[in-house]
């Protein structure tokens, strides 16, 4: 089934922001990609910054399905939460100019698409990190703590602020286990 326009759009768009990144990307560039006339991407998008945001959610539901089939493989709570924290940094890594399109596009965590994308990850985390912590506010304690950890050393990674003998993905998602596991360890399970 032949793919429709405003999708094929889109994952030209995909490849050349993961190439030179949300600022670097042009609507001209995108057209000369697809063979298109420059004015042809805007019978699919108002604007640039429409396209952009559609990328976003696109990203944002890629790395959701990540962080869902990744935890999903975990049996244990333990296990779920490691699962996350190694699949932050391996996205970082293998997808480092997606890895937070937000940011450049000012779009933000509490956009109505972007917390119904983020609900069943959040869910599937606060259930891991009941079996650490009794109260709510624990569990996203444990969780915050978590998640600044892991994407803190994705983003040493991405800004190359690693030493070089740790640049690779190996060696990052050992640290995230590593962290992970430093975090849980300061709570015996429930």
């Amino acid at each position: 089934m032949p793919q429709d326009p405003r999708s094929k759009l889109e994952d030209i768009a995909l490849d050349l922001v993961t190439e030179v990144g949300p600022r670097g990307f042009t609507m001209a560039e995108l057209s000369r990609r697809a063979g298109l006339s420059v004015a042809a991407p805007y019978r699919h998008f108002a604007d640039r910054q429409e396209l952009l945001e559609a990328l976003a959610l696109r990203i944002v539901g890629l790395q959701r399905q990540r962080y869902l089939d990744a935890m999903a493989a975990e049996p244990t709570p333990r296990g779920k939460l490691v699962a996350f924290a190694v699949e932050t940094v391996r996205f970082a890594a293998n997808d480092g100019q997606v890895f937070d399109p937000m940011l450049p596009l000012q779009l933000t965590p509490d956009t109505p698409a972007i917390v119904e994308l983020r609900t069943d990850v959040t869910l599937e985390l606060l259930a891991a990190a009941s079996h650490f912590a009794s109260d709510q506010n624990a569990q996203l304690d444990l969780l915050v703590r978590l998640s600044a950890a892991t994407y803190g050393l994705a983003s040493l990674y991405r800004e190359g602020a690693l030493p070089e003998e740790q640049r690779s993905v190996a060696i990052i998602e050992a640290q995230a286990v590593r962290l992970a596991d430093a975090i849980l360890q300061e709570r015996a399970p429930l």
